[in-house]
């Protein structure tokens, strides 16, 4: 019965790992309102998972919802180094009217290396 039990919690996690990565596939080919669904249920499931709020964030952004993605975005920016992910941020922050955060990302894209 416990083998049982670890077996079906294992395979649940794994079915969130597929679900993760089909919900970036659906991002990547332009199915943003889809990827949107996908990584809001699995973010209720795992509050806790930055890679998913991320990629909410970029859900959000590829569907011009700029105002919603910073704010997914605000607690992660001193997370991340990615150029490409600290412009869209300084996009999202600009376009919300947060000039604050917007010159954070663009400071952590010039110490990344990146230009803004």
């Amino acid at each position: 019965e416990i083998g049982r039990v670890t077996c079906s919690a294992v395979t649940a996690k794994d079915d969130d790992g597929v679900r993760m990565v089909r919900a970036d596939n659906l991002l990547r080919t332009g199915r943003a309102a889809e990827a949107e669904r996908e990584f809001r249920d699995l973010l209720q499931r795992s509050p806790e998972e930055t890679g998913l709020a991320n990629g909410l964030a970029w859900s959000l952004h590829a569907q011009a919802r700029a105002a919603e993605a910073a704010q997914l975005w605000r607690p992660l920016l001193e997370r991340t180094d990615d150029p490409t992910t600290l412009r869209a941020m300084m996009q999202a922050f600009a376009a919300s009217g947060d000039g604050a955060a917007a010159q954070a990302a663009a400071a952590r894209l010039r110490a990344a290396g990146g230009t803004p």
